[in-house]
């Protein structure tokens, strides 16, 4: 994923800082929210066609 460490960096780092994990899940979050709200809407456009 972007803007995820992998495993190697994890490790190379000796862990992870826990803000940055938390801010990572809270961007990742927000795109899944937005990509299902967008086809929340175009699903409402192809009822509407229909």
């Amino acid at each position: 994923m972007p803007n995820i460490p992998s495993e190697e960096e994890v490790k190379e780092k000796g862990g992870i800082l826990l803000n940055e994990a938390v801010e990572q899940n809270l961007e990742k979050i927000e795109e899944l929210y937005l990509h299902i709200y967008e086809l929340h809407h175009k699903k409402d456009s192809l009822k509407a066609v229909l």
